[in-house]
């Protein structure tokens, strides 16, 4: 569906169909589809992006890509393979590591996610990178990082405009922004009924993913626990990372 398309379901569904005679305007139903897409991109496979940094010596922190929405894996490329990093959801398991390690500089083994736009400028990143040892300077050669990240969506404005989210997301978009639109009406009851629908999308969505992963060869771990991906590019590419991607581009 484009976006007409999803605003006319949106209408039905919350029985605003006369756009001349309504109580939600053309912006405000836009609007709530545009806020629905990113809850979804991450449950698909579609929206996967990837960033490469070259570590600097001594430097622990380094910005997301500005389309950034949520993690995947990071890898760190060493010895002719890709291995993957430990991640860390909160700053006191991340500083817990540093305390242990016997240097604080060295190959990075793990990694956290900070959110939070480092500046009040357009395009701003929306956070940061942190690895954990800081980088040393490798023999004088610097590490190359690869972070696999969902990316946002990209806002739908013109009428004929299509989200990239696969066709299995659709009604569940149109049912998540009719449940919103229904509580700025004043309509509880609609709203949970869609929110029941919009779950029951989801669970569909999530089944079909986990089916397709469970058919993805494993991952391979070297002996020192590292995951390596030695199927695929040689290069790290998403074709390359079937355990993480399934191959696609």
């Amino acid at each position: 569906m484009n976006l007409l398309q999803m605003r006319t379901k949106v209408r039905m569904l919350t029985r605003e169909t006369d756009s001349a005679d309504t109580n939600l305007s053309d912006t405000e139903i836009n609007d709530e589809i545009n806020n629905t897409t990113p809850l979804l991109a991450a449950d698909t496979e579609e929206l996967v992006n990837f960033a490469d940094y070259t570590t600097a010596v001594d430097t622990e922190r380094y910005s997301l890509p500005l389309n950034y929405l949520k993690v995947k894996a990071c890898v760190l490329h060493i010895d002719s393979n890709w291995r993957e990093l430990q991640f860390f959801a909160t700053i006191k398991q991340y500083h817990a590591l540093q305390y242990q390690m016997v240097s604080n500089t060295g190959i990075p083994v793990a990694y956290k996610i900070e959110l939070g736009a480092t500046s009040t400028a357009a395009n701003s990143p929306p956070g940061d990178l942190w690895l954990t040892p800081t980088p040393d300077n490798n023999g004088g050669a610097n590490y190359v990082v690869r972070l696999y990240y969902f990316q946002m969506p990209t806002t739908l404005s013109a009428d004929t405009d299509v989200t990239e989210l696969p066709i299995l997301t659709h009604d569940a978009i149109c049912y998540k922004a009719a449940a919103d639109l229904s509580l700025k009406l004043d309509e509880q009851g609609r709203s949970a009924f869609f929110i029941g629908k919009f779950e029951s999308e989801v669970r569909k969505i999530k089944d079909y993913y986990a089916e397709l992963q469970r058919d993805r060869l494993p991952m391979v771990k070297d002996v020192m626990g590292y995951a390596q991906y030695e199927w695929g590019e040689s290069d790290g590419s998403l074709a390359g990372l079937k355990g993480l991607t399934g191959g696609g581009s």
